[in-house]
């Protein structure tokens, strides 16, 4: 992945209503959709409580500041990848389901 790589992250919730923003190479995703004024859940911003959890459709993410390895195998024992935006990178665009959905007090073009 190249230095100043910037990809395109979608959600997508339960009732198919979609918001994206951009992320920049190594930006973790929940600050970026923060800057981009989407607000997802989140309680610990450290990957502990799930609050932010959200499923890859599309692409794939990292968690190069560190993620407990047993709790992601734990989430995605029945299938799909999970994403904790608090402390995940994208490697790619991006498509993610959020079953808890988001708020956005000002939606912004991606």
């Amino acid at each position: 992945m190249a230095t100043g790589a910037r990809f395109a992250v979608w959600l997508v919730d339960e009732g198919g209503r979609r918001q994206g923003c951009t992320v920049a190479d190594g930006e973790l995703l929940s600050a970026a959709l923060e800057r981009a004024g989407i607000i997802v859940p989140q309680a610990c911003r450290g990957g502990a409580c799930g609050a932010c959890l959200g499923w890859v459709e599309e692409g794939s993410v990292a968690y190069p500041h560190g993620v407990s390895r047993s709790r992601l195998d734990k989430l995605g024992a029945d299938g799909g990848q999970p994403a904790l935006l608090c402390r995940a990178t994208a490697c790619s665009d991006l498509l993610i389901r959020m079953p808890r959905g988001w708020s956005a007090p000002c939606a912004l073009p991606l």
